[in-house]
């Protein structure tokens, strides 16, 4: 019997175990995170067994996992060398390859990490989470701050804590902002004693400040009279500031005495914002109240005069418009530029205004923005089309919506948006999203130049804000302007009809464009090939799998990150 079991012993050292002996171990070796000891195993048993499919695709998991993806694609393309890709049977291969992929990109240069952790956020996998914290931890300050911007989509309790710890740590005033935001998106209430700080604190920048209070006022569920006592009459303008936004954004009617007693802050902010909160609250006022509006259509402060001009509307419309002409004509042109986009909100009573300076003033952008009021309403929409098409046409400089002024009036301004780290081309990216907005608001209003336009911007502004980066920095919008540009995806220019299409299938997700996009796919230049790899991925058609398999074998690495974003978005979709 001795005999017989070491005779048996040496049989099996000779020819190893059974096949399933091997894949058992496999499998748990990879369930405790052993990639090194699932390596071993695997080249054991396919020395054992070398033509078994299951070790085969067992090693190209193990390789994926270890993030060796060029070993793992050799092994699929020498498997399924003539056997065509299988939907069914080889669905968790294919995405055990496109994460290998990612993994791998994440060990690259700054761009590369860059685009294998928006290919990892874009699949909405849990395996994105790790990326995420990984990323939270990185001495780059672009790809944190990025990270923290896309930790918002991920309700995960450790990321959250991640989130939370990074904000205590973290210098980078870019950083902290994307940390801030999502802190509020995903109210995270551990962090609102810190978030208080931040705010109560004279030496934080006006932008964090800003931040902070709407994070805080986002994950506010209820407020309590004593709270909201504290807040107002605390010696930190920045928490009295915090107060009237609470009182807004619960609509406490009651809180008006408390709030108008605010009017003579010393503070010229938290004036604005007492300003908005009473215009919001929307409560009669006692004649005492309304004296104290105004009184401030002579406040020193253009911003703080300008507002209660707008609020002073409902109580004396001859001089509210009084005041804003002034402003129009004799202020500083970002100061006219404000008093116009407060005078284009003032509802129908501002709309001779309106119309009169628009005619006159010297100003692109302040007719601009009176020519918005205008269309809004409803009134002399030709003559605003066309300062509105005057303005789109000349392309001379920059533009943007600032709400510097007040939080509550976006005006239509010269970009002087800075260049920051985490978002490519930025000042730009504003720009065209300003311009985009604005062709939407010529389409809706029916203005016969408005295609023109819209293919000029498709031709020189529209390949700025496409691609997986805008998708996560800007949401998609109800746009009319869409209708639009689906009509030029013909058109005879190849720049405009490739744009056309790349815009339906990012804004609109319309599948009918993926034949468009890969015939023009080897023709395109190098910028344009990867935009269309990542809107194939967003489009999620399962017929371009195969195609994107094959991307992943090219030999620049960008490119195998892009398609495995996109492949797994498409496995998923």
């Amino acid at each position: 019997m001795k005999y017989f079991l070491v005779c048996l012993f040496s049989l099996t050292l000779v020819f190893g175990h059974e096949e399933s002996w091997y894949l058992e171990r496999i499998s748990s070796h990879l369930i405790i995170g052993d990639l090194d000891g699932a390596l071993h195993d695997n080249a054991r048993g396919l020395a054992v067994y070398p033509a078994s499919n299951e070790l085969q695709a067992m090693m190209i998991r193990v390789l994926s996992a270890r993030g060796d993806s060029g070993k793992a694609l050799d092994l699929w393309k020498v498997r399924h060398l003539d056997n065509p890709y299988d939907p069914k049977g080889d669905f968790s291969l294919v995405e055990s390859l496109a994460w290998g992929v990612l993994r791998g990109g994440g060990e690259g240069s700054e761009m590369h990490r860059l685009m294998a952790l928006i290919g990892a956020y874009l699949t909405q996998d849990h395996r994105a989470v790790d990326a995420l914290i990984d990323q939270l931890h990185s001495t780059n300050g672009m790809l944190r701050a990025q990270a923290a911007r896309m930790a918002s989509g991920y309700r995960d309790g450790k990321l959250q804590k991640e989130l939370f710890n990074r904000l205590l740590r973290e210098k980078n005033w870019f950083v902290r902002l994307e940390l801030i935001t999502s802190i509020g998106h995903l109210h995270i209430i551990r962090a609102r004693a810190k978030l208080k700080e931040i705010i109560a604190n004279d030496r934080t920048a006006v932008e964090e400040r800003a931040v902070a209070i709407t994070a805080l006022v986002e994950m506010t569920e209820s407020l309590e009279e004593d709270e909201l006592d504290e807040l107002c009459t605390s010696n930190r303008a920045g928490l009295r500031s915090l107060a009237c936004s609470l009182a807004m954004h619960f609509h406490q009617v009651g809180a008006l005495d408390r709030i108008v007693k605010m009017l003579g802050d010393s503070s010229p902010d938290v004036r604005v914002m007492a300003l908005n909160t009473i215009h919001l609250l929307d409560a009669p006022l006692q004649p005492e109240q309304q004296k104290a509006i105004l009184s401030l259509f002579n406040d020193l402060h253009p911003q703080v005069a300008i507002t209660a001009a707008w609020v002073g509307f409902n109580l004396d419309v001859d001089l509210a418009q009084s005041a804003l002409k002034q402003w129009i004509n004799q202020g500083d042109a970002s100061t006219a530029r404000f008093a116009a986009g407060v005078l284009a909100v003032s509802g129908r009573n501002g709309l001779k205004l309106c119309y009169e300076l628009m005619k006159k003033h010297n100003d692109p952008l302040v007719r601009a923005g009176l020519a918005l009021g205008l269309i809004r309403n409803h009134d002399h929409i030709k003559e605003a089309q066309e300062a509105l098409g005057d303005l789109l046409s000349s392309g001379e400089e920059q533009l943007m919506f600032d709400q510097g002024y007040n939080p509550l009036i976006r005006v239509l301004e010269s970009n002087e948006v800075r260049h920051i780290p985490h978002i490519h081309n930025y000042p730009q990216v504003v720009d065209s999203l300003t311009r985009l907005e604005l062709l939407n608001t010529l389409s809706v209003s029916g203005a016969v130049e408005a295609k023109e336009l819209i293919a000029g911007f498709l031709k020189t502004k529209m390949h700025i804000i496409i691609g997986s980066a805008a998708q996560v920095l800007i949401e998609e919008g109800d746009l009319e302007v869409i209708d639009e540009i689906r009509s030029l995806v013909d058109h005879p220019d190849e720049r405009i009809a490739i744009q056309a299409a790349l815009v339906m299938a990012f804004v609109a997700k319309e599948s009918g464009m993926v034949g468009r996009l890969l015939a023009a796919y080897d023709r395109a230049n190098w910028e344009m090939r990867l935009t269309i790899l990542e809107a194939l991925g967003h489009l999620g058609a399962r017929e371009v799998v195969p195609f994107l398999l094959a991307k992943m074998n090219e030999p620049f690495r960008l490119i195998r990150i892009i398609s495995a974003s996109s492949l797994v978005q498409c496995l998923y979709h």
